[in-house]
């Protein structure tokens, strides 16, 4: 009588089919009907600044050697008069990954401004330790902007 593969306990399990064509960082993601598929491992940081229209930055720890995949905002109220420009920066060289505009035009509680990153998105958690998140503050009218920053792990 044949064992059917799904009632063969763990410890005498394989490793999951593709293995060996898997890319280095990616996971093994089940789908919860015995089944999966290889995926990149993403993981999600985020860091609020507590107001996007007075000069400020806020830092974003970063856990592992990763690649900056995208970055979205959320304003968490209405700003006015002029745009605020985000500038962001990876620590121990302060080399830039992205910059954009918080537009004022439109602004409002829930809002949301993607970014993608221009260049230096490859980050050695031993180096780079963190991402800065700065805002020029140039609109007016207090409002928080809440980040998270996806990242594609690469160890």
């Amino acid at each position: 009588m044949a064992t059917e593969h799904r009632n063969i306990p763990d410890a005498e399990r394989h490793e999951p089919k593709g293995i060996s064509t898997a890319l280095t960082g990616q996971v093994y993601r089940s789908n919860g009907s015995a089944s999966g598929a290889w995926k990149d491992d993403i993981i999600a940081v985020s860091g609020i600044l507590d107001d996007v229209s007075s000069p400020s930055s806020t830092i974003i720890p970063i856990p592992a050697d990763c690649t900056v995949v995208s970055i979205k905002s959320v304003l968490g109220g209405a700003i006015t008069l002029a745009n605020s420009v985000i500038t962001i920066t990876r620590g121990g060289d302060n080399a830039t990954v992205a910059t954009y505009n918080v537009n004022f035009t439109g602004s409002g509680e829930g809002v949301t401004f993607n970014a993608t990153p221009s260049g230096n998105a490859t980050l050695t958690a031993s180096t780079h330790n963190y991402l800065k998140v700065t805002t020029d503050g140039g609109s007016t009218t207090t409002a928080k902007l809440f980040i998270t920053i996806k990242l594609k792990v690469v160890e």
